[in-house]
């Protein structure tokens, strides 16, 4: 009874947190036809009004960075790293898009799945998360994957990349943008969540297209601080 008790407490203050403020600062998101379209705008003015407090401190965004293993009953190791970045200008988000790319190709296969010996890995940039994130899938060596994710971005910062790895990083980010994208998730991820526009869009195709050099960009790369995570047997 008292940990129902508990939980149906923290189930109220959740209900409190989801709730608060006044429903003009709430956003809603369908994706239907749009005979739907007026049903959906009833929402807001159904639910339960508050004073928009909210009860307890609130979480801030934390930049500390943190280790953690998970032992599962597997047989093989799972590794994971993410870097939170600033919020950068297009130009060098354009950078940092092609350096992910670049780790990806040209490090971390090489050291990861042809040394180390795992089955995958790879890198991605999130250019409206603003958050730097490194993988490893099948790794028979995670704790050296890790290592491995740090080095990437030192090498992205004073490795040899030469005109021709930049040019195939450029064709590899720009094919992405141009891929098939499912409308609901486009409208949701990049117009509902983001407000990412046309001419967003255009902005930082042409920055892709216009970079000449990512080493710069190691140094803001090497600024955050990697958390990681790594999931294997017990």
């Amino acid at each position: 009874d008292q940990e129902n008790g508990m939980l149906m407490e923290q189930i109220k203050q959740l209900h409190r947190l989801l709730l608060s403020g006044s429903a003009d600062s709430w956003r809603v998101a369908m994706i239907s036809g749009s005979e739907k379209v007026v049903d959906a705008g009833r929402l807001p003015a159904s639910l339960p009004q508050t004073d928009g407090a909210v009860p307890g401190e609130q979480p801030q965004p934390s930049k500390c960075e943190f280790e953690e293993r998970i032992r599962v009953s597997v047989n093989t190791s799972f590794a994971g790293g993410a870097v939170l970045l600033p919020e950068l200008p297009i130009s060098e988000r354009a950078r940092v898009l092609l350096a992910a790319e670049l780790m990806k190709s040209r490090f971390l296969h090489r050291e990861i799945r042809e040394i180390g010996g795992a089955y995958g890995a790879g890198c991605s940039y999130s250019h409206t998360d603003h958050l730097l994130t490194f993988y490893s899938f099948r790794d028979p060596t995670p704790e050296r994957s890790v290592e491995a994710f740090r080095r990437a971005m030192q090498w992205c910062r004073d490795g040899d990349i030469d005109q021709e790895a930049l040019n195939e990083a450029k064709l590899a980010v720009i094919g992405a943008m141009d891929a098939p994208q499912d409308i609901g998730w486009e409208g949701l991820a990049g117009l509902f969540k983001h407000d990412i526009s046309d001419d967003y869009r255009v902005a930082l195709r042409r920055a892709v297209l216009d970079c000449r050099d990512v080493r710069g960009v190691g140094e803001v790369l090497l600024g955050g601080e990697l958390s990681h995570c790594i999931v294997g047997p017990e």
